[in-house]
């Protein structure tokens, strides 16, 4: 007996799903299968330059800013608000990526700052051939005025309780 039709679905192994909130996107991947969900929170401010929250990582750092064309040996100035102003360590091209680099100290502050503020500044000089001596210093402005319902959203897919 030959059978032509089929009676199982056929799904995606991951489904994707991306919302947005303001300045900010929570992007989901949910592999139905294996019963598990994985949520990435950012923000692109420039070209291919993007601010990633993690607030549930525990192991690495819970905000990851990447500039791939930040300029060696300058540093990255992070404000929100009337906050004072946290400022990077030297950035130096060892990854292809363009990952600014913060002291672990500096990381929870950044978190709890973003997590209460309403905007967020970034200050941070780029490799620019037409700038003065060939670079450009850039302040991008992201708001954070949807990031607590952000945050509420992004714990309910992850299965998690609201944490402010």
């Amino acid at each position: 007996m030959c059978r032509n039709s089929f009676s199982a679905e056929i799904i995606e192994n991951i489904s994707k799903q991306e919302d947005k909130f303001g300045d900010w996107v929570v992007a989901c991947e949910e592999d139905e299968m294996m019963d598990k969900i994985n949520c990435k929170i950012f923000s692109q401010f420039y070209d291919n330059s993007f601010i990633y929250v993690q607030p549930n990582n525990k192991v690495a750092n819970q905000v990851v800013i990447m500039i791939p064309t930040a300029k060696n040996g300058t540093t990255l100035k992070f404000k929100v608000d009337k906050n004072s102003l946290i400022v990077s360590d030297n950035i130096a091209k060892n990854d292809a990526y363009g990952i600014i680099p913060f002291s672990p100290v500096n990381q929870k502050t950044m978190l709890n700052q973003i997590k209460s503020g309403e905007n967020l500044y970034l200050r941070f000089t780029i490799n620019d051939p037409k700038g003065l001596n060939g670079e450009k210093e850039m302040t991008a402005k992201i708001s954070l005025a949807e990031f607590s319902k952000l945050l509420t959203h992004y714990n309910i897919k992850m299965g998690n309780a609201v944490s402010k």
